[in-house]
């Protein structure tokens, strides 16, 4: 009988990171009563777009963004900002589905009909991705933030989680 250990490199862990957090999206657009087959048909280009921004360290903060069409503002949002300092140990990595659903009850709910969009922002002078395009951020007025803690971590980098709320 042999004894097997698996260390998982910075490339599984980019891997990890990338497919949890597109799971994290669709988790809260299905959460809200909304259709992710708008991201589930993009989720190619967007594990293409992110795996290549989390390798060069230049991924800073992954936002979605939820608005009523021909209304300014936002109904919700939710951002879940990169950071390369994971906890050091090689083989350590989960996400928190539970604790994102606790979070998903307590932010604010995006209306019926309320469309998303996603924008992955960058390091200054970072390049960007083949496919990407250039994105302002929406206005977050009547929204507050809530730090929501960590949902996603490896031995290299983390998620964070970020809710707005109605104020």
């Amino acid at each position: 009988m042999g004894t097997q250990v698996h260390a998982f490199s910075r490339a599984d862990a980019v891997k990890f990171y990338v497919d949890s957090s597109l799971n994290a999206l669709i988790l809260i657009i299905r959460e809200y009563g909304l259709d992710p087959s708008y991201l589930a048909d993009r989720r190619a280009f967007w594990t293409d777009a992110l795996t290549e921004l989390l390798e060069n360290e230049n991924l800073t903060n992954l936002v979605i963004e939820f608005s009523t069409p021909g209304r300014s503002g936002l109904s919700a949002r939710w951002d879940f900002p990169a950071r390369y300092t994971g906890s050091g140990v090689v083989d350590d990595m989960w996400r928190d589905t539970d604790y994102l659903r606790s979070l998903i009850n307590k932010s604010a709910k995006p209306k019926s009909g309320d469309t998303y969009r996603i924008i992955a922002s960058m390091k200054p002078g970072a390049p960007m991705p083949a496919g990407m395009v250039s994105a302002d951020f929406a206005s977050t007025a009547g929204l507050t933030p809530v730090n929501g803690g960590t949902i996603i971590a490896t031995g290299h980098m983390t998620a964070g989680s970020t809710y707005w709320r109605v104020t």
